[in-house]
C-alpha cells in the first residue's frame, strides 16, 4: 500500500515538473528563435576565472594553505561562483539549442542539406553540455547543502567536477561554442563576429 502511495506521487512530481518545464518554455521560450533573437541573450563567461575554480593544484594550494576552516568558508564562496558560471554557459546553451532548433527546421522546410547539418551538431552539442552542467549544478548544490547541515564533514574538490564520466566542462562547452560559430559563419562575417563576441 505504501509503494503504490510512493510510486503514484513520484509519478504524478514526474507529470508536474513535466508540465511546468513545458510551460516555461512555452512562456519565455522562442518557438522560432533565429540568430539575431540569440545574440542579445548570450552571457559572457570567464574562462580565466573557469579555470582557476576548476584547478586542482590551485585547490590543494589553497586547501592547505588555508587550514580546514578557513578553506572551507572559501570553498563555499568558490562553490557558489562556479554555480554561477556554470549557471551563465547553461543559459548559453540553452539559447544555442533553440536556434539550433530553429535553423535545422528551416533547413527542412526549404530543403537546405548545410542548415539541417549546422542545426543538428549545434543542437547535439548544446544537449550533451546541458546534461553535464545539470550534473555539475545538482553536485553543487548537493554539496553546498551538506555543507550547511553537516558543516564538520570534509570539504569537496570541486576541482573533481571538470572531468567526470566522459564528460569535459571546457571540451564540451567549446565544442557547443564551435558549432554556434560555425552557424554564424553561414549567416555571414558580420555576425560572426557578433557571435565572437558574445561568446
Amino acid at each position: 500500500m505504501m509503494s503504490a502511495i510512493i510510486t503514484g506521487f513520484i509519478v504524478l512530481l514526474f507529470v508536474v515538473l513535466l508540465l511546468a518545464g513545458k510551460l516555461r518554455s512555452r512562456v519565455y521560450g522562442f518557438s522560432d528563435r533565429n540568430i539575431y533573437d540569440a545574440i542579445p541573450f548570450l552571457q559572457q563567461v570567464d574562462y580565466d576565472q573557469l579555470e582557476a575554480l576548476v584547478d586542482s593544484a590551485s585547490e590543494q594550494c589553497l586547501r592547505a594553505n588555508l587550514g580546514e576552516g578557513k578553506f572551507k568558508n572559501a570553498q563555499q564562496k568558490r562553490m557558489r561562483l562556479l554555480l554561477e558560471l556554470v549557471r551563465r554557459m547553461d543559459q548559453n546553451a540553452r539559447v544555442l539549442l533553440e536556434l539550433g532548433k530553429s535553423d535545422r527546421k528551416r533547413g527542412w522546410k526549404y530543403n537546405q542539406p548545410e542548415w539541417v547539418k549546422l542545426g543538428e551538431e549545434l543542437v547535439q552539442a548544446s544537449l550533451g553540455f546541458r546534461g553535464g552542467a545539470l550534473a555539475i549544478k545538482f553536485a553543487l548544490h548537493r554539496w553546498l547543502l551538506r555543507s550547511v547541515f553537516f558543516p564538520f564533514g570534509r570539504v569537496p574538490a570541486i576541482s573533481s567536477l571538470r572531468k567526470f564520466d566522459g564528460f569535459d566542462l571546457f571540451e564540451s562547452y567549446q565544442r557547443m561554442v564551435n558549432a554556434a560559430l560555425d552557424l554564424g559563419e553561414a549567416y555571414g562575417d558580420d555576425v560572426h563576429k557578433k557571435l565572437v563576441v558574445a561568446l
